[in-house]
């Protein structure tokens, strides 16, 4: 799977007959009358679950109160390679007889191999169903023997692409009996993924897990360690901050993006979006979700995500047995209805297909600042809004983890810093050094943060710290505009050497500039970032002409000026010279506007969609709801 050099486009799969209980309720003509339904428009690669409680059905007998031996179904377990791992023949025939099917439809797959947790419901082996699955030595012993049989069975198979330890498994974290600290997920995840590589080096171990927070039980970076691609499953309603909004406005269209670009950077590998649906009908009809995904696609395409991968081939509303009976946002997540037929969101990701054959990968896009996650924050919160902010001021972020190197750029952002301990001093004496002597640009939004050395990098005089008790009007006069920000503490200053740029309704400084040696330090006594995160239409408001009007200096874009937020661009430097830009609508409308393009700079050529130019360094463009358009510029 050369995910680098191309999009993966696919969906998770159950049959259609019987979801979760498709390898007990084994229907060859249902299966291949699926694949070639789901082949015919254009999915490409499944992601698939051999489930666990099927496939290694071992049940404990006991002698009295001792373990006696593991069987199943009465019979007990023999010497060939089956009887040592614990698994099924009957289902590992099955799945063989799966895989040629797929090879068929030249359909790759996308491997889970322990699926003890699927769509709201444990299925655990059951020898095991009480036992803590991360630390009980007997239950790691059989998995690391599922695991071994099953790669060493499959690794020659052709149509296997890709590895997955198991589908979730860091919600196994959260079980009553488990209570697992991260250092023991670290060391069971890492036992599996060395176990599935001492058998199969060739491919990839995908990380196939989502939730994953900075300094949580499963740390991205712990993840990114692990794994050689790490993974998201942005479902609005099940990621924070992300069910405020309607799917049809930019903040949403940007949920997939800013979090795959928040884990790739944090975890520093590769992220396959891997799962994405938007749940049932009650998020938004299948209009809604045609136009959410083809945004969401184009938007990852750009971003130099590794694929998209949608929840799930088929609807699930005919099923009476668990999870189904129990959860109804696992009922309409198909891309195919029970009655056979194709919904809308299917044709998105066909001409997805169509346009990812046509076009190759651009190379990595250029990033023009890094945004610093300090202690203390909500780090999702602050990444999402950020991300979200600067999209429409018209750049690019890179993450970075406060507690490592920090990369090198010419702007650096510590939003809305909070807590005792924000950062370690050696960033923080490191980010200064880069100001003072590089010449770099820092920008700080505070949200109650103690921060060291405030006088000196601010030239501003504390004169009160208290507790703030309502949202401010904030006056940014440069731009003559009004923002309504929040923070948990009233700063009062007075500025020494800095210059005040904003002010909040009294006339208390709120935003200042501090010239720092060859640089300059920009402060916000009020949280931007955090806050805008939870508020329902905050990005449908002017808040990001602040950025704008504070960076625009410090970022040296091919396209200078754009006028609608709407707009999303990024922009690729090409090794022969010149430039690939992508621009993307996040709008419901059709949008048609005229670029700026940097002096000395030139339209070439478009690959994708309408642009032109009228005038020398311009470039108009015309795009639909969601449409991409790629030019490039020498």
């Amino acid at each position: 799977m050369d995910s680098k050099e191309k999009f993966i486009i696919g969906c998770n799969y159950w049959a259609s007959n019987a979801g979760t209980y498709m390898w007990r309720n084994w229907d060859e003509a249902v299966v291949e009358d699926d694949l070639k339904k789901l082949a015919d428009c254009g999915i490409e690669c499944l992601r698939v679950f051999p489930l666990w409680s099927d496939f290694q059905p071992i049940s404990c007998y006991l002698n009295g109160s001792a373990r006696k031996e593991m069987r199943i179904n009465d019979q007990p377990l023999d010497k060939s390679p089956e009887g040592i791992a614990g698994v099924d023949p009957v289902m590992i025939q099955r799945f063989a007889r799966f895989t040629e099917l797929c090879d068929k439809y030249h359909i790759k797959l996308l491997v889970c191999l322990l699926n003890g947790w699927m769509s709201g419901r444990m299925f655990f082996p059951p020898a095991f169903t009480n036992c803590n699955p991360m630390t009980n030595k007997t239950f790691v012993k059989w998995q690391i023997r599922f695991v071994k049989y099953f790669v060493n069975r499959f690794k020659d198979c052709q149509t296997i692409v890709a590895w997955e330890p198991g589908n979730e498994t860091n919600v196994m974290l959260y079980l009553e009996q488990a209570n697992i600290q991260k250092d023991e997920y670290y060391v069971w995840m890492s036992t599996l993924v060395n176990t599935i590589k001492s058998c199969d080096p060739t491919r990839p171990v995908i990380a196939g897990i989502h939730g994953l927070t900075m300094d949580g039980d499963a740390p991205v970076a712990d993840i990114g360690e692990i794994c050689d691609v790490v993974t998201v499953h942005p479902y609005p309603a099940f990621v924070p901050h992300c069910f405020v909004d309607d799917l049809n406005t930019m903040k949403s269209r940007l949920h997939a993006t800013a979090e795959s670009v928040y884990y790739s950077d944090i975890g520093g590998k590769l992220c396959l979006c891997e799962e994405i649906g938007t749940l049932c009908a009650m998020l938004g009809g299948e209009a809604v979700a045609a136009e959410y995904i083809k945004a969401s696609a184009n938007s990852l395409w750009a971003s130099g995500s590794t694929g998209i991968l949608w929840w799930c081939s088929h609807d699930q509303g005919n099923f009476l047995f668990p999870p189904y009976d129990w959860c109804g946002v696992e009922r309409e997540l198909g891309l195919i209805k029970d009655d056979g037929s194709y919904k809308k969101v299917a044709g998105s990701l066909k001409n997805m297909r169509t346009f990812r054959d046509s076009h190759p990968r651009l190379p990595d896009r250029k990033r023009d600042a890094v945004c610093i996650l300090t202690h203390g924050q909500d780090h999702w919160a602050v990444a999402y809004s950020s991300f979200v902010l600067a999209k429409q001021a018209g750049f690019e972020l890179q993450f970075a983890d406060a507690d490592y190197e920090i990369p090198v750029s010419n702007l650096y952002m510590l939003p809305s810093v909070a807590g005792e301990i924000p950062l370690p001093l050696r960033t923080q004496r490191e980010l200064l050094r880069r100001v003072r002597e590089d010449g770099a640009t820092l920008y700080i939004s505070w949200n109650g943060a103690l921060l060291s050395g405030f006088q000196d990098m601010m030239g501003a005089e504390v004169i009160a710290n208290r507790e703030r008790q309502c949202t401010q009007a904030v006056t940014v006069h440069a731009i003559q505009e009004t923002l309504h920000l929040q923070g948990s503490r009233k700063l009062v200053v007075r500025p020494v050497t800095a210059q005040v740029l904003a002010t909040e309704e009294n006339g208390d400084p709120a935003l200042l500039c501090n010239h720092y040696g060859k640089g300059k330090i920009y402060f916000l006594g009020l949280d931007l970032e955090q806050t805008l995160c939870s508020q329902t239409g905050a990005f449908e408001k002017p808040y990001y002409k602040l950025y704008e009007y504070l960076f625009k200096a410090d970022v040296d874009s091919v396209v200078t000026q754009k006028g609608s937020p709407l707009l999303g661009i990024t922009e690729h430097p090409l090794p022969e010279g010149g430039w690939a830009v992508t621009v993307i609508n996040y709008g419901t409308e059709a949008l048609e506007e005229t670029l700026t393009l940097k002096t000395g700079c030139s339209f070439c050529d478009v690959s994708a969609g309408t642009a032109e130019s009228d005038a020398p360094g311009t470039v108009k463009v015309s795009l639909s709801a969601g449409e991409m358009c790629i030019f490039t510029v020498k």
